[in-house]
């Protein structure tokens, strides 16, 4: 966020001076909505990083979704069926988060 922040320009802050509006309306309604503009590629890319690198260890649990898949392969004696199963919901799980933020990456860009 400090590097956001640093990335608005001093103009910015000095236009906003020149105007004569104060350094706290000027910081949270010119240069902080041009921080978050700079911020949420990074912050996106950041998440998605966390995100898949837990394995949903905390979201999901990993251990929960193989053990309920061990369980269920051990009722049915088909455990690499379930198990691909498993795999691919994670899969799509991860695949959807990265899709959706970078639609929202993209709208942020765009300023739709």
């Amino acid at each position: 966020f400090r590097a956001g922040i640093l990335h608005v320009g001093p103009g910015q802050r000095e236009a906003f001076a020149s105007l004569g509006i104060t350094q706290m309306k000027g910081f949270f309604h010119v240069v902080l909505p041009q921080a978050m503009r700079a911020v949420i590629g990074p912050m996106m890319s950041l998440l998605i990083m966390v995100f898949q690198s837990s394995s949903l260890a905390y979201t999901i649990g990993v251990g929960e979704l193989t053990s309920k898949a061990f369980s269920i392969g051990a009722m049915t004696f088909q455990y690499f069926d379930v198990l691909a199963l498993a795999g691919i919901i994670y899969a799509v799980i991860c695949i959807a988060s990265s899709r959706i933020a970078s639609n929202v990456e993209e709208r942020l860009k765009t300023g739709r």
